[in-house]
């Protein structure tokens, strides 16, 4: 049997690694809409592609700031790499669309949870 393969899903900022996922939910929409005619239900139409990835625990690279509130706030993409998902690296342009912030004073931790949006991904081997 071989070995499994697992990689963390990527963030890069500006072409530099800023962070991995260490939970996440990723899910890829079609964008197809039922359609009807005189007959009935007729087929779907063929949609935009969309993707959104949901993330409870992001993981700064060499313990920086990952950047993504600055890239939420200045409207800016960042660039995901997710992978290995059916075989294949997935690489996805995606919008920082929310973050929320929980903290915790006794323990002196603070935690964020993002969730992001964009295109259809692209796929790499």
């Amino acid at each position: 049997m071989a070995n499994a393969r697992i990689r963390h899903y990527s963030i890069f900022i500006n072409s530099k690694k800023a962070a991995t996922f260490q939970t996440s939910s990723l899910g890829i929409q079609s964008g197809d809409e039922p359609q009807f005619g005189d007959d009935g239900f007729l087929g779907y139409s063929d949609g935009a592609i969309q993707s959104t990835l949901q993330s409870d625990a992001v993981v700064p690279v060499g313990g920086t700031n990952t950047g993504l509130l600055d890239a939420l706030l200045s409207k800016k993409d960042v660039l995901i790499g997710a992978g290995i998902v059916d075989g294949k690296i997935l690489q996805m342009t995606h919008r920082v669309l929310e973050a929320t912030y929980d903290t915790d004073t006794k323990t002196g931790t603070l935690m964020g949870k993002f969730r992001f949006g964009g295109g259809a991904p692209k796929t790499s081997v």
